[in-house]
């Protein structure tokens, strides 16, 4: 939806939904594994994790669509005054969020606490303002600022097991975020 709501200045309002889905991916067929518990003691907790029982030999590597997909779902906030009396102005809310929802592994420790989590480029908030003055005798002067949420990142643990020391994320994706940046 966009509108005019003075002259020379609109305001739109957008809103996208999009789903990915038939990823092609890796899904070891091989494997056999039996659920054990492993005790965090930096997070204090017990994680569930994958103890293959099977030798690694039986590993088949299968590439495919197992069934991974993602989610986007934003809401654009803009407005906008056009270039007239020597100047202009861009400014954009996004509010969004993206989901990652694997399924396929090369060991199942990969999916532990990484299913409906923070996607990867995942940023709930983006904003982003733009601006342009034309002085005399053609001087352009041109500023841009931006303030985005930081990326999503979890903590992880090396957890000895019968294929070897694994990495498993010992809380989900997005339960910590780097640092908001601003760029201007």
């Amino acid at each position: 939806m966009e509108r005019e709501i003075f002259p020379e200045f609109t305001f739109s309002l957008t809103g996208l939904y999009k789903k990915s889905k038939d990823a092609i991916a890796t899904l070891n067929t091989g494997a056999v594994y039996e659920v054990i518990d492993y005790y965090d003691a930096y997070g204090d907790q017990v994680l569930q994790v994958y103890n293959q029982i099977n030798s690694y030999m039986d590993n088949f590597y299968l590439t495919t669509n197992p069934g991974d997909y993602a989610t986007y779902k934003a809401l654009i906030i803009a407005l906008k005054k056009r270039l007239s009396n020597n100047w202009q102005l861009n400014g954009s809310l996004t509010l969004s969020k993206a989901r990652s929802f694997p399924k396929g592994y090369r060991d199942k420790n990969e999916l532990v606490n990484m299913y409906g989590v923070a996607g990867y480029y995942d940023r709930e908030f983006q904003f982003k303002l733009s601006g342009t003055y034309i002085f005399p005798h053609g001087i352009i002067f041109s500023a841009y600022f931006s303030y985005i949420q930081g990326a999503p990142f979890n903590r992880t643990i090396r957890v000895p097991l019968n294929q070897g020391p694994m990495v498993v994320a010992a809380e989900e994706r997005g339960s910590q975020r780097y640092p908001n940046q601003d760029i201007a």
